[in-house]
């Protein structure tokens, strides 16, 4: 949504986020002269700026302590990179388009390092929803079988607010169900394509060694 000099984007909750996709997307939006200013209710708000001004980066820190993140910043602000926001733990990082390469890791060890960090925290992720997804779909199937097996003996008519109140059961779980399956998917997608860059960065330390 645009408005005058200001744009808003839409931006999943902090727990869903793809920092990559995000990261690409506020890239394109900065070359087409649109900077980040601040956030909104499952947003992100843009202002209208000079294109390409910054590059943007977004990374998820692991250090449970504040201070740790906050020498993190810090350090990384003597480097040029500003803070533009925190989400719950991923953070928006911005550097002034220079011409100059914009990344937070420049040794493969450390690239290594942090995409391992990414695949076990996906990796979790993933299969945390899937059991969830596992477990409602499971109950929305015994509910149906409940009332396979109570229409069976011919009394159904006699329970027709028994079988609402399954029906409704049923529909409520593989809802749930099909939500948290979708959850789970995601996370295994990103899970994968880390897995992938984490083989093409191996392969890369091989070759320069």
């Amino acid at each position: 949504m645009t408005m005058g000099d200001v744009k808003k984007i839409r931006c999943a909750p902090a727990c869903l986020l793809d920092p990559e996709k995000l990261e690409r997307q506020l890239n394109r939006l900065s070359a087409e002269g649109w900077q980040l200013e601040g956030s909104g209710w499952f947003s992100l708000r843009c202002r209208r700026g000079e294109p390409n001004e910054y590059r943007y980066r977004v990374q998820y820190i692991y250090e449970s302590r504040d201070d740790q993140k906050d020498d993190y910043v810090r350090g990384l602000a003597g480097m040029g990179v500003e803070l533009v926001m925190d989400l719950r733990g991923f953070l928006i990082l911005r550097k002034r388009n220079d011409g100059t390469p914009f990344e937070l890791f420049s040794d493969r060890d450390s690239q290594i390092t942090s995409e391992k960090r990414y695949l076990r925290t996906r990796g979790l992720l993933a299969a945390f929803w899937l059991v969830l997804a596992a477990r409602a779909l499971h109950r929305a199937a015994v509910w149906y079988r409940y009332i396979l097996e109570y229409t069976a003996d011919g009394t159904a008519e006699s329970g027709i607010d028994l079988l609402h109140s399954w029906a409704e059961r049923i529909f409520a779980d593989g809802l749930l169900g099909l939500l948290w399956l979708a959850m789970g998917v995601g996370f295994f997608l990103q899970a994968y394509r880390s897995v992938k860059r984490l083989r093409r960065l191996r392969q890369a330390r091989l070759i320069e060694e």
